[in-house]
């Protein structure tokens, strides 16, 4: 007889962006958890989309940049990714899926999977989002892997 603990069960967490009809299908089914991760939420969500969510400011910029900046050139990079990465880094990854599974939880009971989204479209390779930094701090925080949802336009 094995006294090994069962493994931790996670939910599936995505990135992707409040536009994306895709995301739909799983929030109709009940399967999948829509969390914003900005200042404010996408108001034409319900109506553009077929979703509600939530909100997740921690994981949103707090440092005043305009809400629609998109840092384009490289020193603009550094120094979104300067005043950024020192904000998720002080946050607990555990603590944070924790708090996203509360927030999926009050959204869609029984949602089996989170996708956290913000406003930018990443089908320009010159696209910047820092749905991507989060996606990679909670894939490393946790062991787990967190992937783009797909986007069909």
């Amino acid at each position: 007889m094995s006294t090994q603990q069962p493994e931790t069960i996670r939910r599936r967490i995505w990135t992707s962006r409040y536009q994306n009809k895709s995301l739909r299908e799983g929030f109709e089914s009940g399967r999948l958890a829509t969390i914003g991760i900005t200042q404010r939420p996408y108001r034409q969500s319900i109506k553009q989309t077929g979703f509600r969510h939530r909100l997740y400011k921690p994981l949103a910029p707090q440092f005043g940049l305009p809400l629609d900046l998109q840092p384009s050139s490289p020193d603009d990079r550094r120094q979104y990714l300067a005043r950024f990465l020192p904000q998720i880094a002080a946050l607990d990854p555990e603590q944070v899926y924790s708090d996203l599974c509360e927030l999926a939880d009050e959204l869609l009971p029984g949602s089996t999977e989170i996708a956290l989204l913000d406003f930018v479209d990443l089908h320009d390779p010159n696209d910047y989002s820092h749905r991507v930094l989060v996606g990679a701090w909670l894939s490393i925080g946790l062991g787990i892997r967190v992937e783009e949802y797909r986007d069909e336009r």
